[in-house]
């Protein structure tokens, strides 16, 4: 005779599990849905000169690069290729670029958070996911930093110039093209990225789409 039978735990081991699982998607989820209507918001907020303000008065612009810093670097630790973090990213960088708009943004901004800008936009400005529907304000964003000279440096040491003449010639004429020429025209007046600009063949580039 057989002994007695001990009871099988294993199999309710895995449905704990798998139901844990499931709750921490769902949570995962309901953050994702609560991070797009915010992230809508802010992008509505700051078209309108009050919605500034109070953007600028609790430092949204360094609060969004960093978020913005935080996925790309997640992006590539995970192969995360999410169309809702997309849209999320693409109403982000919509609210920067108005942000950075603004007079003074760029201007009084540290070296810090102009490094962290030029290289998040520089960032969407290569990627191949979802994301890339956010590249035509990453441009922008990056012509806005271009109309200062004190940042042609870290532009000029990040190669911006490469990344916006391919994003020009890929557009095709779309919004993208338009702003990475826009930027172009900025950085020209750098020597060092005019003449990366020669190499590159990015001249034609500005000559298409920004009236001089």
């Amino acid at each position: 005779k057989s002994g007695p039978q001990l009871p099988d735990r294993k199999r309710p081991q895995r449905k704990d599990l798998q139901h844990s699982q499931l709750q921490q998607q769902e949570a995962a989820d309901v953050q994702l849905l609560r991070r797009q209507r915010a992230a809508c918001l802010l992008s509505r907020a700051a078209k309108q000169p009050e919605g500034i303000k109070m953007l600028q008065a609790s430092n949204a612009f360094g609060r969004l690069l960093e978020c913005l810093s935080q996925q790309q670097l997640q992006h590539q630790q995970k192969d995360d290729s999410d169309a809702s973090k997309a849209a999320w990213a693409e109403s982000v960088v919509r609210t920067t670029a108005l942000l950075t708009a603004q007079p003074g943004t760029c201007t009084s901004c540290s070296s810090q958070q102009s490094a962290l800008a030029i290289n998040v936009c520089l960032n969407l400005l290569q990627s191949a996911g979802p994301e890339a529907a956010a590249k035509g304000n990453a441009a922008l964003c990056l012509s806005h930093f271009a109309a200062e000279p004190r940042w042609h440096e870290q532009l000029h040491n990040a190669d911006a110039v490469k990344a916006l003449v391919h994003v020009a010639y890929a557009g095709k004429g779309d919004a993208t093209s338009k702003n990475a020429a826009i930027a172009l025209a900025k950085l020209a007046k750098d020597e060092r990225m005019m003449e990366r600009l020669r190499e590159l063949h990015g001249l034609e580039i500005i000559y298409q789409y920004v009236r001089v």
